[in-house]
């Protein structure tokens, strides 16, 4: 072959490898863009979790405070309840209710424990996978450069 035809064939050659790597390119940015998307979706639904688990975590508090309150009730009913022998019916139906009011308040309170623990979970198990996804996008980013 001649000069100008291996000329030629190196030129074509070296088209064809532009052409690849600039295919490949778009294909890593589309990815790279596409991993994005997904963090950024991770991340708006950790930030919905910790608001909700915030959310969660005041409801609690007010429930313990209730709970609190209902204790010092029911402290006074039964110091009441040794005073006066003779409305014991009628403190008895209070106290009564204020048992149930607090077993209530109790399992509400255990309900939201579990919220919490579940939320924390998940929000722990995001912020792992979105750590995975900075790594894909950081390699993806890298080979990009190189």
């Amino acid at each position: 072959k001649t000069r100008k035809e291996l000329s030629e064939t190196q030129v074509a050659k070296e088209k064809e490898r532009v052409e690849a790597v600039n295919v490949v390119r778009e294909k890593m940015n589309k990815e790279v863009a596409n991993l994005k998307n997904v963090l950024k979706a991770i991340e708006d639904d950790m930030k919905d979790k910790d608001t909700a688990m915030q959310a969660a975590k005041e409801g609690l508090r007010e429930k313990e405070q209730l709970m609190n309150e209902l204790r010092n009730l029911r402290q006074k009913m039964e110091m009441e309840e040794a005073r006066a022998k003779t409305e014991n019916n009628k403190f008895g139906k209070s106290l009564s209710e204020y048992a149930r009011k607090e077993e209530k308040l109790s399992h509400e309170v255990e309900e939201k424990e579990e919220s919490i623990a579940k939320l924390t979970n998940e929000r722990d198990a995001n912020a792992k996978h979105v750590e995975v996804l900075k790594l894909e996008v950081q390699v993806l980013e890298s080979k990009l450069k190189d």
